[in-house]
Parts: structure tokens; sequence; C-alpha cells
């Protein structure tokens, strides 16, 4: 028996126009009054360089995730797990009752402004290194400490990696990679070393607030990015999201345990299709929600 996961994604998926795909239900309409209530804008009024400030960025996302998640929940049995890459792993809990729409949304907008914060109290970058395996990758690593904090934190895919650290150490990636033979290393567009340890700092701030929230235990297993394994338990899904600000997301080690279990399908809820191409060569055969919807 084949079984089918949700993925949900993270930064990096939105793009300008994404709300003109988005299903028109009544739970649509729902989340976007919620949405620009809190925001104190609505959806559609965000400028091209306003949705790539990460602050905005994370409960835009987790809307549109919400607004995708009922659409596809009407017509598909319930999967078998969920997962979430980085920012996703809220909706994921969302989509699993672990929280409500609302209390997933306040976290997002928290979660999002304290690590924009980030960028001025430490500024750094990330890096996506392609062709490069993962040993190899921990090999640049180790050589760009000597400009600055340099480490593994996306394992997206096997040949995909992304770095993360100070802005020296990242500003010297690029070139220290083509040395190596990567095929590509491309900064990405963020100003803060997201998933390294220099995110430490926020943690406690996270953790306290998130002691206003009751996690709920989750209906259905949720994969974990700091373990790659199945959670339930609401107090082991709210320790794992915090030491997620400072930990790698281990996505590709998440989509084989998968895998493992008979997985076969996903459908990525929500903008774009970044993680159905992650899933090219693994056992799992992944379809973007907006493809779904004509």
């Amino acid at each position: 028996m084949n079984h089918v996961c949700y993925l949900f994604p993270g930064q990096g998926s939105q793009y300008m126009g994404m709300l003109e795909k988005v299903p028109k239900i009544a739970s649509t309409k729902k989340f976007l009054e919620t949405f620009q209530k809190e925001i104190g804008k609505s959806l559609d009024s965000f400028t091209e360089e306003e949705i790539q400030r990460t602050q905005y960025t994370q409960p835009i996302l987790y809307t549109l995730s919400a607004c995708y998640l009922h659409w596809i929940r009407e017509n598909n049995s319930p999967p078998s797990f969920l997962a979430g890459h980085s920012l996703g792993e809220i909706s994921a809990l969302y989509a699993g009752g672990v929280v409500s729409f609302e209390e997933g949304l306040s976290i997002t907008i928290y979660r999002g402004r304290i690590m924009y914060e980030v960028t001025t109290d430490t500024p750094g970058g990330m890096c996506a290194v392609i062709g490069l395996s993962i040993g190899q990758v921990h090999m640049l690593c180790k050589q760009l400490q000597k400009f600055g904090v340099a480490e593994a934190v996306n394992i997206n895919a096997k040949n995909q990696i992304v770095i993360s650290g100070s802005s020296e150490a990242m500003e010297q990636a690029p070139s220290l990679a083509k040395e190596m033979g990567a095929r590509m290393c491309i900064p990405l567009k963020v100003s803060a070393p997201f998933h390294s340890s220099l995110m430490k700092p926020i943690e406690e701030k996270f953790s306290t607030f998130l002691q206003e929230f009751t996690f709920h235990d989750a209906s259905i297993p949720i994969v974990q990015n700091v373990d790659a394994q199945p959670h339930q338990a609401a107090s082991m899904l709210k320790y794992n999201l915090i030491q997620q600000l400072s930990h790698p997301v281990l996505w590709i080690h998440s989509i084989d345990m998968m895998a493992s279990k008979g997985v076969r399908e996903a459908l990525e809820i929500g903008p774009k299709n970044v993680l159905s191409g992650l899933c090219r060569g693994t056992q799992i055969q992944c379809t973007p929600v907006e493809s779904m919807i004509e």
C-alpha cells in the first residue's frame, strides 16, 4: 500500500502574484482576513521587496499553506505523515492539530520578527552549494572557518546543501566551493545565518514566547527537521521546533525516512514547487498543489 505525505515549504517559495493561484473557498477568505487583522495590511498589498523580508515572508507563507491545505482536504484522505521545511514545520503543526491557525500565525509572526532582528545583531548569510557531497561540504566549511562561522545547515538533497555562517565566510564560499568542484555556489537572498549556531541567542526568546501556547499531541505523525524522525507528543514537538532555529534542517533524511515507511507520493502544500524539485531522485514523487488548481 502506497502512503502519502504532505510537505509544507519554507522561505524561498514566495513570489509576486502567488495569491492569484490560491483556491477561492470560504476558509481562504477567513485566513486572509485573520492575516490582515494581525499584520495590519492585506496580503495582496505587499511589494516584491516586502515579501522577501523574513518578518513578512514567514506569516505570508504560513497563511497560504493553510489555504491550500483546506482545499486539498476537501478531496483527499488524510496523509500518513506531515513534514515542513524550516518555517513549514509550523504549517505541519497546524495541519496535525497541534496549534490552531491563529496560534500558528502568532508563532510565525514572532519567529519572523526575532529572526529579522538577528540580521542587525549578527550579520551573516547563506549559500546553496550544488554538486558537492555532504562530506565535501563539511570539508568546505572547515576551510571557511578561518574567515568565521560556516556550517552545513539545510541538507536538502544528496548534492544540494545550504551552508550558513558569518558574512566574511559566506563571501569566500563561492570561489572556494568552485575550487573544490562544485557546479554552483549561490548566495541566498537572506541577511542572517539561519539554522546555524549563530542563531542560538534567540532560542531562549522563542522558548519563552512558546510558553504562552498549549501544544496538543499531533493527530498525524510529524517528521521534524532536527532529527528526521516522526513525533506526535506535544512536548517533543515544541522542544524540536525551538531547537530547529540553530540546528540543521535534515530534509533529505526526512524524505528517506518516510520512504522507508512506504511513502511513495507527496503533495507540496504551498506556493511554487521547491520541495517537489528536492524530491527528484528519491523514492517519493511530489506534486505541487498549486499545479492542481485550474
